[in-house]
């Protein structure tokens, strides 16, 4: 949630940046630019501003305004030719993407979901906006995404949902406190579910999961302890019920690391993985580990016959429609 505030903070300051740019390229041709070092004839004091955020701010523009940009002198040429920031650019582009996949239990067809967001800038405008936009798609009777609107869908979303009957379950932020979006694949509509006592400040360190047909999320955010939260009854409060792993009785190689919930398992222990921080390639079979919710005891797992990497680990649930059923 801090870096969503980050960025918050550093578009109000740049509305004044895009404006006075603007201007430039009103008052005379961008060629006049090209060949000329940034002068200190901002009253706005964005000149003064250091050329880090300078990259910061390109860095989150489209591309067709950072090619204009170049023009408005050499530092600013200079700095969006750096092989540096064209790497960083393709890295983390302006928009995101999040998507979902379930099954409606009524139409018994497949839907997938994507939610587009992007920080939208009114260049000489007012202000700027953060667009989240929603689509969905459904196997085997569309032909194209279909648009959708929903009041409930949040200002940011974060991605790894989970579905349950029917229903697709993401962690959501709308810069006041963090919730549960829940959107129902038949119905097409979405609504709020809240997030246990405190979480809502941090919701980034929220993990979904399912545990026994109800939902299940890990909180990773206290150093000496990981709490497991789990919603007895479906979309009520208070409901939520939490259970406490003890770090120290976490093997000694997974302890630094973020826990994910996989699934339950059939003696009844929650099975656990190792969360990695965009290097799939550390992720392998001796980074999971099962935790007895009677004995509050973890133990580490080893999968047999178990050679090189695992990119993702889901918890399989059989289906009596498979995917071609919609084709």
């Amino acid at each position: 949630m801090s870096s969503q505030n980050h960025l918050i903070s550093l578009c109000n300051l740049i509305i004044p940046f895009l404006s006075f740019i603007t201007k430039l390229f009103t008052r005379s041709s961008p060629n006049d630019y090209e060949h000329q070092e940034c002068q200190n004839s901002d009253s706005s004091g964005v000149s003064e501003l250091p050329s880090s955020v300078i990259f910061e701010i390109l860095i989150k523009l489209p591309i067709q305004s950072i090619i204009r940009y170049k023009c408005v002198c050499k530092t600013w040429n200079n700095l969006i030719l750096d092989s540096h920031f064209a790497n960083i650019y393709l890295e983390n582009p302006p928009f995101t993407v999040v998507y979902g996949f379930g099954f409606s239990t009524k139409s018994e067809h497949y839907k997938v979901l994507r939610f587009v967001s992007r920080y939208i800038f009114e260049v000489g405008g007012s202000g700027h906006e953060y667009g989240i936009h929603g689509e969905i798609f459904t196997i085997g009777v569309d032909h194209k995404w279909r648009s959708f609107q929903d009041s409930s869908i949040p200002f940011y979303l974060f991605p790894c949902g989970i579905t349950i009957n029917g229903v697709l379950h993401l962690v959501g932020d709308d810069r006041r406190s963090g919730f549960i979006f829940a959107f129902d694949l038949e119905e097409e509509k979405g609504h709020r579910i809240p997030l246990p006592p405190r979480l809502g400040d941090e919701p980034g360190n929220v993990v979904l999961a399912i545990r026994n047909g109800n939902i299940c999320l890990c909180d990773n955010s206290n150093e000496h302890q990981v709490d497991i939260w789990t919603m007895k009854e479906y979309g009520v409060a208070e409901s939520w019920s939490r259970e406490i792993i003890l770090k120290r009785r976490i093997p000694a190689d997974l302890r630094p690391y973020p826990l994910i919930p996989i699934t339950t398992l059939r003696n009844g222990d929650l099975l656990l993985s190792r969360q990695l921080e965009g290097d799939l390639s550390e992720l392998r079979s001796n980074n999971l580990l099962s935790f007895d919710p009677k004995t509050k005891r973890c133990r580490k797992l080893e999968v047999p016959d178990s050679e090189g990497t695992v990119s993702f680990l889901f918890g399989y649930v059989p289906s009596f429609f498979p995917l071609n059923i919609s084709l």
